[in-house]
This record gives C-alpha cells, structure tokens and sequence, in this order.
C-alpha cells in the first residue's frame, strides 16, 4: 500500500492570529534562520563568495550557537524544576493517603 502524504498546515493570516498563535510562528521562523546561519561554511574563501565578510560570520554564529546552548539549559532547567514540584505534590499525596481520619 502506498504510503500517505499529510498536508502541510495552513497558517491563519497574522491579523486573525492571537499573540500565542503569532509567537509560535515567529519562534519557527527565527529557528529556520539559525539553522540557516549555523549551516553556513566555515572556509573564509566559500564566505567571501557568496559575499559574506568572514570575521563577521563567524562571530554571528559563534553568538548564536551561544543563544542556543544558553536557550537550551534555561528549558533543561525549567523541566527539572517541573519534576522536582511534580514530585513534591506525589509525596504530599501519599501522606495525605496515610493519614487516619477519625470515625464517628
């Protein structure tokens, strides 16, 4: 059997977005240009023609690659504190199964 082909989503015109819909799209778009960025070549000679200047690249990626890292441990952060409240409700749970309420 043929495999099936899914359709691309169809973004809503900016004005009809809501500001969660609009960053979502933003935050998609601005990760497309940082992947383009840091897949750039590295070689000053290949920069300089496509008519990049070569310090300037690689100071750009060099910054962006730093965004990213720095991006990416305050989201690490952000889950591990999640896990560590999710736990601390399970333990309030648990002790509040364990305690013995008075019969009448």
């Amino acid at each position: 059997m043929a495999e099936k082909k899914l359709l691309p989503a169809v973004l809503k015109p900016l004005a009809e977005m809501n500001d969660a819909e609009k960053l979502a799209h933003a935050t998609g778009l601005a990760l497309d240009e940082i992947i383009y960025a840091l897949n750039l070549p590295r070689e000053p000679e290949a920069l300089k023609a496509m008519g990049l200047d070569p310090q300037k690249t690689q100071r750009m990626k060099m910054e962006t690659a730093q965004s990213v890292i720095a991006t990416r441990a305050k989201v690490d952060d952000s889950q591990l504190r999640h896990v560590e409240h999710t736990d601390k409700i399970d333990i309030l749970m648990q002790k509040l199964r364990a305690v013995k309420m008075p019969t009448r």
